[in-house]
C-alpha cells in the first residue's frame, strides 16, 4: 500500500510492483485508475484521462479550491468547493458520462474548470465533508 499526499488530500493505493506507475506528461500523477494533481488540466486534459481509464480524478489548487470526480459504469459524480460554500461545505452533483464527453472539450483550464462542471451537473446541493465522502465513496 502507498500513500501519496496533496494538499490537505491522502490517498491510499494497492500498487504491484513500481513498473505499475503509468507516468502522466501533465501536472500531476496516475496511479492505477486514479490521478491526482492541480487546476492547471483542462477539459481537454480531462477528457484525455478519462479515456485512459481514470475513475477517481482529484484536482486541488493553491488558493483551497477541491475538485473530486468519481465515475461508475455511465454516471460520474462531482464534489467540489467553490467560492459560496462556507468552509467545510462541498457542492455535490452528477451528470452522464456521455454528456461530460461531449461537454468537456469546450470547458476551460483552472478555476473555470471547475465553476463550468458545476454548471453542467444536475442535482447540486451543498453538503458537508463527511456526506460528501460517503457521497463519492472516497475519503480524504
Amino acid at each position: 500500500m502507498h500513500t501519496f499526499r496533496l494538499g490537505r488530500l491522502t490517498v491510499s493505493v494497492k500498487l504491484s510492483p513500481p513498473s505499475q506507475l503509468q507516468p502522466y506528461s501533465g501536472i500531476g500523477r496516475f496511479v492505477k485508475e486514479t490521478y491526482w494533481g492541480d487546476f492547471r488540466i483542462g477539459g481537454t486534459r480531462l477528457l484525455e484521462l478519462i479515456q485512459r481509464g481514470a475513475k477517481r480524478i482529484i484536482l486541488e489548487s493553491p488558493e483551497g479550491y477541491f475538485l473530486a470526480i468519481r465515475i461508475t459504469g455511465g454516471k460520474v459524480k462531482i464534489v467540489a468547493t467553490y467560492r459560496w460554500p462556507p468552509p467545510g461545505k462541498f457542492i455535490a452533483g452528477t451528470i452522464s458520462l456521455k454528456e461530460l464527453k461531449d461537454r468537456l472539450p469546450e470547458i476551460g483550464r483552472g478555476i473555470s474548470l471547475l465553476r463550468d462542471l458545476l454548471e453542467i451537473t444536475t442535482g447540486n446541493q451543498s453538503i458537508g465533508e463527511k456526506e460528501a465522502q460517503r457521497f463519492m465513496g472516497m475519503k480524504w
